[in-house]
């Protein structure tokens, strides 16, 4: 017990001295005037690309969040299908002529996004988007909405929602950036009816326009 306690004694003793030897220096902190931590923020645009149902399917969205010493972003994400991606395997019976089941399905929730080397002007982003998301069919007749009084089923339901990323993000102007990557987009089972539940997993490549103060 003796020794223990006077080997405490020394490492205590030891981490002093080396805190001597720094000197004068402040520790890091977070919300400090003379803080050497940055804080930043940024808004983006982003376009994603994947296959649902062997289709092209194109998402728009958003992202942005507060940026922790240019190292770590903690905000915000989200995406909705943009193009058109059907399964007529839904439709009810003998649907109206050019009547079409559409998905529409979007997402969203926190974004977790590491920054590496972010001094160099091509550098590496890893965003992650923790979240939930939506899905349904709608039945459409050419390029309107159709208001038919046609008898459907309730096909609405949510799912779990994870998606991690990896990303060259490029500096272009002090308050502009691009990334260009991909994603993995992990669901939990969409139980819509007429296709499997996995239907929507799958890797997405994305394009990304940032705007801030980074």
């Amino acid at each position: 017990m003796r020794q223990t306690i006077l080997l405490l004694v020394a490492a205590v003793m030891s981490i002093s001295l080396s805190a001597q030897d720094i000197g004068d220096q402040n520790p890091q902190t977070l919300f400090d005037n003379d803080s050497p931590v940055s804080h930043g923020g940024y808004g983006a645009l982003t376009l994603k690309y994947g296959k649902i149902l062997d289709q092209d399917a194109w998402f728009t969205g958003i992202r942005g969040g507060w940026l922790i010493d240019h190292r770590f972003t903690l905000g915000i994400a989200g995406a909705g299908l943009a193009s058109r991606v059907v399964n007529d395997a839904w439709l009810p019976e003998d649907p109206k002529p050019n009547l079409e089941a559409r998905l529409l399905t979007g997402y969203g929730g926190l974004l977790l996004e590491p920054i590496l080397f972010y001094r160099a002007p091509f550098h590496i982003s890893a965003p992650v988007v923790i979240g939930a998301g939506g899905a349904t069919y709608g039945l459409q007749d050419g390029n309107f909405w159709n208001n038919t009084e046609v008898d459907i089923e309730e096909t609405g339901v949510g799912f779990f929602v994870f998606e991690p990323g990896l990303e060259v993000e490029i500096n272009v102007l002090r308050f502009m950036r691009i990334n260009v990557g991909g994603s993995y987009f992990y669901t939990s089972d969409v139980r819509l009816p007429e296709v499997d539940g996995d239907f929507m997993r799958g890797f997405r490549g994305t394009f990304t326009l940032k705007f801030g103060a980074f």
